[in-house]
Parts: C-alpha cells; sequence; structure tokens
C-alpha cells in the first residue's frame, strides 16, 4: 500500500479538524433550529412520559396518554436507549428545547463511543469515519425522530455497530444487537434474523448457535424481569398485548393486506400511504439509495479489497427485510420506519469510504451516485455533478482521499442550506408549562397535544 496514502490524514490532519469543527458548528445550529420548529407530536409526549419515569424510578409509564395504559404498556414501542438523553434532559431543565436538543447529544456521545471502540479494531482511516459517521445521523430521512425521543435512529446505530464488531468481539456484538432490539425498537429483530442466517450460512457452524443464543438473549432477559415485575398482567399478559399491537392489529402490517402483491394492492398501498406527502429527494433516499446498497451483494467486482467484503456483505444481508416489506407490504410506509435501512446504509457506505484503499471508477460513480441523493438543493445538485463530470475526465489523478474530501465538503455545505431554510420556517414550539410540576400527567398531556 502507498506509504503517502497511508499516511494521508496524518499529513492533513489540519483539513480533517476544520471539516470537524464546521460540522460540529453547522450541526449544532441546525439541531437548535429544527428543535425550536417543531411542534407537538404524539410520539414524542409519549416516549418521553415513558422514559423520563424510567429513568426516575425504573418504571416505563405514559399512562395519562390516550390509548396508552398500564406500566410497561405493550404499545410502548420506543425503548428506553430511545430517551436516556430526553429524560436527563427535562430532569435538570424541564425545558423541552433542551430536552430535545440532549437527546442528539446523547445518540452523538453513544455513537463516539462505538466509533471509538471500532477503530481499535479495524484499520480505517480515522477522521474519515469519524466524520461520515456523525453526518449519517443527521442528513437521513426523519432525522429528527431522535429530537421527538424517538428510537429508531439510536437503535439503528447500535445495531449496525453490533453487527461490524461481530467478527472481531462476538460477545459484545452480540450484546449490542439485543440492547438494541429489546431496548430499542423490535423491528429490529428482523434485520438480526437475516443477519444471523448468512453468519451461519457462511460459517457452517451451528455449534455456536446455543452459545450465542446465550449472549444475545441477556438483555431480552433482563427486559422481561422488568415486565413481570411492573406489568399488571405479567409478562403472559405483555406477550399477549405485544401480539395483538404488533402483529395482529398494527395497521402498518395489516397481514391480510401486507401478503397480496397483486398490482391492485400495491396501487392501492401507495395510494393511501404517506408516500403521497413524500418529496422527490425523500423518495429517492428511501428507494433508489438502499437498493443500491443492497446491490453491491450481486456487485461482486465493487469494493472487493482485504476482507472488506466478509464485514459487510451480513450487514447489507439485513437490510433486505426491512427494505423489503416497507415497499411491497407496509399500508403505511410511515418515512421514520425507512431509518432502518437507510441509516443503516448510509454507515455501510462511510465504512467502505473510511477503509484504506483506492477506488476505480465504477466504484467511485456509484458512491457518489449515492451520496448526490441527500443534498439539500437543486442548486448543490447541480454543482456536485459538474464537478463529477470534471473529475472523470481526469480521473487519472483521482484517489480515494480526494474524493472524500469533496463528498464531504459537499455535505456540510448542504447542511448549511438546510440549516438556513430551516431557520426561515415559522416555529411551532409546544407548550409544555403545564408539565414543569409534574411531566407525566393528565395535564401535562393535554396541554403539550393541543398546543
Amino acid at each position: 500500500m502507498n506509504s503517502k496514502r497511508i499516511n494521508f490524514e496524518n499529513e492533513h490532519a489540519g483539513l480533517m479538524w476544520l471539516f470537524l469543527f464546521s460540522m460540529f458548528i453547522v450541526t449544532s445550529f441546525y439541531v437548535f433550529e429544527t428543535s425550536r420548529f417543531l411542534g407537538s407530536f404524539y410520539d414524542e409526549i409519549v416516549s418521553l412520559m415513558s422514559n423520563y419515569s424510567f429513568i426516575t424510578g425504573l418504571d416505563f409509564d405514559a399512562s395519562y396518554a390516550k390509548d396508552i395504559s398500564g406500566n410497561y404498556s405493550a404499545k410502548l414501542s420506543s425503548g428506553p436507549i430511545s430517551a436516556v438523553g430526553s429524560a436527563l434532559g427535562w430532569l435538570i431543565s424541564k425545558n423541552l428545547l433542551i430536552t430535545r436538543i440532549s437527546n442528539f447529544l446523547w445518540l452523538c456521545i453513544l455513537l463516539a463511543i462505538l466509533i471509538k471502540y471500532t477503530l481499535n479494531k479495524f484499520a480505517l482511516q480515522k477522521y474519515t469515519f469519524i466524520i461520515y459517521s456523525f453526518l449519517a445521523i443527521i442528513i437521513h430521512p426523519w432525522w429528527y425522530g431522535t429530537l421527538y425521543s424517538l428510537g429508531e435512529a439510536i437503535s439503528t446505530t447500535i445495531l449496525f455497530f453490533g453487527f461490524l464488531l461481530f467478527s472481531k468481539n462476538r460477545k459484545i456484538s452480540l450484546l449490542l444487537i439485543g440492547t438494541a432490539i429489546i431496548f430499542g425498537k423490535y423491528i429490529n429483530v428482523l434485520c438480526f434474523i437475516f443477519f444471523y442466517l448468512f453468519i451461519i450460512y457462511k460459517e457452517k457452524k451451528i455449534n455456536r448457535i446455543l452459545n450465542d443464543a446465550v449472549l444475545f438473549s441477556v438483555p431480552f432477559i433482563i427486559w422481561f424481569i422488568l415486565v413481570a415485575v411492573h406489568h399488571e398482567s405479567g409478562l403472559f399478559g405483555w406477550l399477549q398485548d405485544f401480539y395483538k399491537y404488533y402483529i395482529s392489529t398494527n395497521q402498518s402490517i395489516e397481514i391480510k393486506s401486507s401478503l397480496n402483491f397483486s398490482i391492485q394492492s400495491l396501487n392501492e398501498k401507495i395510494a393511501f400511504s404517506e408516500l403521497q406527502k413524500w418529496n422527490m429527494a425523500d423518495f429517492l433516499r428511501v428507494l433508489i439509495m438502499p437498493a443500491m446498497v443492497i446491490f453491491l451483494l450481486f456487485f461482486k467486482n465493487m469494493f472487493v479489497e482485504g476482507k472488506l467484503r466478509e464485514v459487510i456483505e451480513p450487514v447489507i444481508f439485513s437490510m433486505l427485510p426491512i427494505y423489503v416489506w416497507f415497499w411491497l407490504s407496509s399500508p403505511t410506509k410511515w418515512i421514520r420506519y425507512s431509518q432502518s435501512f437507510v441509516l443503516l446504509g448510509l454507515l455501510v457506505v462511510g465504512f467502505i469510504m473510511a477503509n484504506k484503499r483506492s477506488l476505480k471508477l465504477n466504484e467511485f460513480l456509484y458512491v457518489f451516485v449515492m451520496f448526490s441523493f441527500f443534498l439539500s438543493s437543486n442548486l448543490i445538485f447541480f454543482i456536485f455533478y459538474v464537478f463529477i463530470l470534471i473529475l472523470f475526465l481526469f480521473r487519472k489523478q483521482i484517489n480515494t482521499q480526494l474524493i472524500n474530501i469533496y463528498i464531504i465538503s459537499f455535505l456540510i455545505l448542504s447542511l448549511v442550506n438546510s440549516s438556513y431554510e430551516i431557520s426561515l420556517k415559522e416555529k411551532e414550539y409546544p407548550d409544555m408549562n403545564d408539565c414543569v410540576v409534574e411531566l407525566n400527567s393528565r395535564s401535562c398531556y393535554t396541554s403539550y397535544i393541543q398546543s
């Protein structure tokens, strides 16, 4: 490997630190303005109430919210890791703006810890991996779900690093994956099933399954003990409720409708889903970009250096079930559910680009197209592709590090534009005055929802 390329980040540490500083400033402003802009949302107050009660007393209770009844209700779909930052932020400040920002900070702290551990296990370009990872959590659609105390982005981030570390530290990996599912979002179990099936197929060591199951189940056992102690109907009653709410009557599943793949059924699912409210950028980000990542499973001549494929293939394979379910089966197509495969795909691509390697022309173009979907204005998009044409014409001078600099520069510029656009919008900050004395109360819930 060329020593000049190996030492690139050391030689250009000043530039990489400039990127990090710029990203920190822009992201801080973007998060602040978005937190001020967001209006009331049912899922936010439910998650905040339940997670605040968990942090302060190991209860998991949002009984005063509409349609939620009892402690540790199976209807509470965002687990405790979703809103640790929110709960602590509210505990300290009793201010919703600080609460929202605190939860994004919580995600950043988790991400920083996971990155640091991962960098000790893989030979990556450190700054490049850090920058791509942090950009991923703020450029994917509905990233602000974290500000709303929802668990999709946080649990998907933990899940990704659990998958990534599987070949390096199997025990830590399984604990992270189990935590991402039962303490984050239950839907992540679909990703794990496909990930693990791929591992079994490659390893062909069935005897490992029992040991893996023991470690994987540790977070579940902890959660089930809490449920058994606190839920009014015990663990069995909770499991019955869980089946009812998430399988038999869930509007995003609707088994009879979901299993109908006729042209008429697919058209109806699109016509009556949230898809009608999307813009073209969201459509490309949720449909095309993840598909391009998944297709890497079949493009065996791409990204083949070293053991890279062995690491990324099971992670990519794990994206399949939720991606296929979302586009072919889900009657609602709520965009926040897309985080499970869009964010996962962005983190995979960031990991690929942080490996010390050179890119072939087709790989270079493939990566450029994927990241171009996440630019926030037509003008930036146009300039981005003009420079692609210039780089293509002088492709003999291209190296991976310069490509990373180019992509990162435009993604940060895109964030600047997004920050400016959100700052111009009318603020819809909800009223939380009735929540200061007691968060988990009927008056708090009512004033928040009606504001």
